[in-house]
């Protein structure tokens, strides 16, 4: 396998780590039930349109609820008190965000890291491969030449 290849497969493994990592997460740790409770006497419309944001909550789909939530805490409709759960609400779906990036900058840093070093390895492995075959042949031009020059001519006695 050549460097080149190498580095694409663990790049890309590294991508698939990244989105992986990044959706692992525990949805169930914020608290929905404040910001429920707040529209319980809403409108249907209002009651959908936080239902989803909180669906995408529990899913784990933290850049989704963030952006309904904010769309919901704009409706003119919405009390002074529900925009007040909603800002509690959104607060945690935004830490959420940041520790799931956080996580994934991590992981992609150690990925990035035993990529490089898997990428030294094979390159020092391809230099120790040709420095030995450099070494043979320079062994084996010396053997050949050894052996086509004429035989040296007998030394002679008595001097």
């Amino acid at each position: 396998m050549n460097l080149t290849n190498l580095r694409l497969g663990l790049l890309g493994l590294a991508t698939a780590g990244v989105l992986v990592f990044a959706g692992c997460s525990k949805p169930d740790a914020i608290d929905t039930r404040p910001v429920t409770q707040a529209f319980a006497s809403s409108e249907s419309a209002i009651k959908t349109d936080l239902d989803a944001a909180v669906a995408a909550v529990k899913a784990g789909d933290y850049a989704g609820a963030a952006n309904k939530l904010q769309s919901l805490a704009a409706n003119a409709q919405v009390t002074s008190e529900q925009k007040q759960a909603l800002q509690g609400l959104l607060t945690q779906v935004q830490t959420k965000l940041g520790d799931a990036a956080k996580q994934a900058i991590d992981q992609a840093s150690k990925v990035a890291t035993n990529a490089a070093k898997s990428a030294g390895d094979a390159a020092s492995k391809v230099l120790q491969d040709a420095s030995k075959k450099v070494g043979d042949a320079a062994n084996k031009a010396v053997q050949d030449a050894t052996k086509a020059l004429p035989p040296l001519p007998p030394s002679p006695t008595g001097q």
